[in-house]
C-alpha cells in the first residue's frame, strides 16, 4: 500500500513539475525593431530550441533551418540583428557563423566562411556588416577584434583589445563607437566606450570616451546629434550621461551586468529625450527622460530590460515581467503611458493555483550593510512553520529579481518557503555593494544566505530546523560552502555549482579566465584561500546530504567539477546523488531535463526532511 502511495504521489509531483515549467511560459530575447516591424528570439517551455518570431500587426514565426544561438564568451547573445534594410542576421548554433535572409536571398545565406570563428554583436551599415569576432586557433589561443562582412569577405576593423561589443555607426557614418575591456578586469569592474574616425571601411584615430580608471560603462548608443549616449557608474552609481554630461544623478542603477552581448536599458527617442530602466531595491522603474527630469511611468511590471527597442516617435516595445505571471510582449505610448499587450499569457491551465507574492526583505549583514532578498510564502496550506529553500544566485556578479518563477511556483504549491537572496556582490545596488564581494567570495555570499535564514526565523516566517539550500553555477559553491562551513541547512543541491577553485582557475574558459582573481585573489599569491573555499578539500567538514545536477557538455563549469566531489562524497559513505544530463550545456534547456531536475531535487529535499 504504501509503495503504491509513493507511486501516486510521485506521479502527481512530475506532473505538477511539468505544468510549472510549461506555464513559465516561453523566454524572449534579443528584442528588436525595424521599419515598425518587432522581431525576436524565443524559448519555449516545451522546446530547447529559439526560434525566430515577427509581429507587425500579428505574430508570424519565422523560418529558420537551424537553431540560432551564439557562443562567444560561452555565454552567447547578440545573435539577433536586423538592419535598417529589414535584412534579417543571426548565428547558427552548429558552426556559430552568420546566416543573412534579405530581399537579395530567399532563404538563409552563410555571409561568413571562417570555420574557426564565433560571431555576435551584428551591426549593418552601407559598407557591410560590422560584428565582433572571437577566433579560435589551433593552439587554444582565443583572439577578439570587430570585423566587417561583405561580399564574403571578413576584415578586421578594430584589433587590439582582449574583448569586444556592441559596434554601432554614427548616425552621419563618420565614426564608429564601441566597448572594450582587458584581462584582468571583467565588464562589469572596467569597460571602456571608445570612438574612432571612419571612412572606406577603415577606423582610426581611436580614443577613449571615458579615462577614470575602473569606470564601467556597461551600454551606449547614438543620438540623432552625433552625440553619444550612455550609462556610467563613475558616481558609484550606474547614471545616464549625454555627450560625457551627466543628465541623471540618483542612486539608482540604470546598467546593468554584461554576461552576454545584446540588450539595452535604455532607448534613445530623441536628443534630450530618453527611456529609461532604474534599478532596485525592489521593483524597477521604466521612465522617461527629458533633459534631467524623470518620470516613472504606472505600469504593472517589477522588471524591465534589457530588452527594449524603438518601434516609432512615440512608441517602444519591450518585454514586461510580473510577479505572479508569465512575461508579456508590451507596446507603450510613451506620451499618453498607453500600453497594449502584443502577447501575454495568464495562468489558467494550473487548477487552484494561488500565486504568491515575493516580499522584499533587507536585514542587516555582519559587516553591518543591508542585505536583500525576496520570500515567498507557502501557497499550500500546512498545519506548521514552513521548511525553507534559501536560493542563492548564480554569477556570482548578478542578481535575482521578483519575476514569477517556475521553480518557485513549484515548491510553493509543494509546501516550501522560499527566499531568493540578493547577497553582498549582486548587482543593481550600486558599485560599492557589488564591491563587497571581492577577495570575499565563498564568505560574504554564504554568510549573507545564513543570516537571511536568522532573519526569518525571528520574524517566526520559517521552521529553522527545516531549511535547505541550492545554487546553480557560482551559487554551487555557496551552496556547498554553506553547508561547510555553517550548521544552518539540513541538505543542498547544486546546479552544475563550482567545487574545486584550483581547478577552475586552471581550466576555465578564457572570458572568466581572469574573474577568481577578483572573486579570490591572485592565484599564485593566495593559493591557501583557494583550499579554504573549495568544497572539495573540505570534505571532511561536511555532513549534509547533497544532490548535484550537471549537463555533460558544459565548457563554464566542466562536469569534472561535480563528478569528483561526488566520487569523493561516497568514498567518505557520505548521503549524496548525482544526475547527469547528456547533451546539455551551462543550464538545461531540455523539458524533460528541467522536469526531471525539479522533481528529484523536490524529492531528495521531502527525503532528507522526512516531508511526506
Amino acid at each position: 500500500m504504501n509503495s503504491l502511495l509513493n507511486e501516486n504521489m510521485n506521479k502527481r509531483i512530475t506532473q505538477i513539475a511539468k505544468e510549472s515549467i510549461i506555464i513559465a511560459g516561453a523566454k524572449r530575447r534579443q528584442l528588436t525593431s525595424c521599419n515598425g516591424n518587432i522581431f525576436w528570439l524565443e524559448g519555449s517551455g516545451d522546446s530547447d530550441k529559439d526560434q525566430l518570431f515577427m509581429y507587425d500587426d500579428q505574430l508570424c514565426e519565422q523560418e529558420v533551418p537551424f537553431n540560432i544561438s551564439s557562443r562567444v564568451n560561452e555565454y552567447g547573445g547578440g545573435d539577433l540583428h536586423v538592419g535598417s534594410s529589414g535584412a534579417i542576421y543571426t548565428v547558427n548554433e552548429s558552426d556559430q557563423q552568420i546566416y543573412c535572409r534579405s530581399d537579395n536571398f530567399s532563404s538563409w545565406v552563410r555571409i561568413t566562411q571562417t570555420n574557426n570563428a564565433r560571431y555576435a554583436d551584428m551591426h549593418e551599415t552601407p559598407y557591410g556588416v560590422m560584428a565582433v569576432q572571437e577566433l579560435h586557433l589551433p593552439n587554444e589561443e582565443v583572439i577578439q577584434s570587430i570585423v566587417i562582412i561583405k561580399n564574403n569577405e571578413t576584415r578586421t576593423l578594430i584589433e587590439g583589445q582582449d574583448f569586444y561589443a556592441a559596434p554601432k555607426l554614427s548616425p552621419d557614418k563618420q565614426k564608429v563607437a564601441f566597448l572594450s575591456w582587458n584581462h584582468p578586469n571583467m565588464p562589469w569592474d572596467e569597460c571602456i566606450l571608445s570612438i574612432g574616425d571612419f571612412s572606406e571601411s577603415k577606423v582610426q584615430n581611436i580614443r577613449r570616451i571615458n579615462t577614470q580608471t575602473m569606470e564601467v560603462i556597461s551600454q551606449f548608443d547614438w543620438d540623432s546629434n552625433n552625440h553619444l549616449v550612455y550609462s556610467s557608474d563613475k558616481t558609484g552609481w550606474s547614471s545616464m550621461y549625454v555627450n560625457t554630461e551627466l543628465v541623471l544623478d540618483i542612486q539608482k542603477d540604470c546598467g546593468y551586468d554584461r554576461w552576454q552581448f545584446g540588450g539595452q536599458n535604455f532607448i534613445v527617442m530623441e536628443p534630450n529625450s530618453l527611456i529609461v530602466v532604474l534599478g532596485p531595491p525592489h521593483n524597477r522603474q521604466l521612465g522617461h527622460l527629458v533633459g534631467s527630469d524623470f518620470k516613472p511611468f504606472d505600469l504593472p511590471f517589477v522588471e524591465y530590460g534589457p530588452w527594449l527597442a524603438k518601434v516609432d516617435s512615440s512608441h517602444i516595445v519591450f518585454i514586461g515581467y510580473f510577479s505572479d505571471q508569465p512575461e508579456a510582449l508590451v507596446k507603450l505610448n510613451i506620451y499618453s503611458g498607453e500600453i497594449s499587450y502584443l502577447i501575454s499569457q495568464q495562468l489558467t491551465s494550473w487548477s487552484g493555483y494561488q500565486p504568491t507574492q515575493p516580499i522584499p526583505v533587507e536585514f542587516k549583514t555582519r559587516s553591518g550593510e543591508i542585505g536583500y532578498a525576496f520570500y515567498y510564502s507557502p501557497s499550500k496550506k500546512i498545519s506548521k512553520k514552513p521548511a525553507l529553500i534559501v536560493i542563492s544566485h548564480g554569477g556570482p556578479t548578478s542578481r535575482t529579481c521578483p519575476i514569477f518563477n517556475a521553480n518557485i511556483l513549484f515548491w510553493n504549491d509543494q509546501g516550501y518557503a522560499v527566499v531568493d537572496v540578493n547577497y553582498r556582490g549582486s548587482t543593481g545596488y550600486g558599485r560599492a555593494y557589488q564591491d563587497a564581494l571581492k577577495y570575499q567570495w565563498g564568505i560574504r555570499d554564504v554568510e549573507d544566505c545564513v543570516d537571511v535564514v536568522n532573519f526569518l526565523s525571528l520574524e517566526n516566517l520559517i521552521d529553522k530546523d527545516r531549511c535547505v539550500i541550492r545554487g546553480k553555477s557560482s551559487g554551487g559553491l555557496t551552496t556547498l560552502n554553506a553547508l561547510i562551513h555553517h550548521q544552518c541547512f539540513k541538505a543542498g543541491a547544486s546546479h552544475y555549482g563550482v567545487t574545486d577553485l584550483e581547478g577552475l582557475v586552471k581550466i576555465t574558459h578564457r572570458f572568466e579566465s581572469n574573474y577568481l582573481d577578483y572573486l579570490i585573489g591572485d592565484y599564485t599569491l593566495h593559493h591557501d584561500r583557494y583550499v579554504k573555499r573549495s568544497p572539495i578539500h573540505n570534505i571532511n567538514m561536511l555532513k549534509s546530504p547533497v544532490i548535484f545536477f550537471q549537463g555533460t557538455l558544459d565548457q563554464v563549469v566542466p562536469p569534472m567539477q561535480s563528478l569528483s566531489i561526488v566520487q569523493q562524497m561516497r568514498q567518505a559513505g557520505l548521503d549524496v546523488e548525482y544526475v547527469e544530463f547528456e547533451g546539455e550545456r551551462h543550464g538545461f534547456k531540455k523539458q524533460e531535463n528541467k522536469v526531471r531536475s525539479l522533481v528529484d531535487e523536490m524529492k531528495f529535499f521531502n527525503r532528507v526532511l522526512d516531508i511526506e
